[in-house]
């Protein structure tokens, strides 16, 4: 906790989350919800970062392939799925963060690796 005291930016201390980083996630999921039903849809996603998604990720995300959605409405992105893919999008050093980028990239749908089960192979080296 003594490293956030000491920075002075709390959204570059990614160990713990805090209330501005609630707020800048709300805030960031409100730009996005045009009609600000609480839902977000491939059109609204595709704007997050100033267009840095391309459409075969956004399509991923939608097909709910690294993660199904909590939202009950088709085609819909909830504010708890939001807050799932921004945080594997803005901490991509975290092993949920990791495993759901590798499962956005890979092209084997019905295979689904876990990003820990990797690390034996390196682990003789360290």
């Amino acid at each position: 906790m003594l490293h956030c005291d000491e920075e002075e930016d709390i959204n570059k201390v990614l160990r713990y989350f805090s209330y501005e980083h609630f707020y800048v996630i709300y805030c960031k999921f409100w730009e996005l919800d045009t009609d600000h039903d609480f839902l977000i849809d491939k059109e609204n996603l595709i704007r997050y970062g100033n267009h840095a998604l391309t459409y075969r990720i956004v399509d991923r995300i939608f097909s709910q392939v690294p993660r199904k959605f909590t939202s009950k409405v088709e085609g819909k992105m909830g504010y708890e799925d939001f807050v799932y893919f921004i945080l594997a999008e803005e901490d991509k050093s975290s092993e949920p963060s990791l495993e759901y980028w590798y499962l956005l990239c890979s092209f084997f749908v019905d295979i689904r690796v876990q990003v820990h089960r990797f690390g034996w192979q390196w682990s003789s080296n360290s």
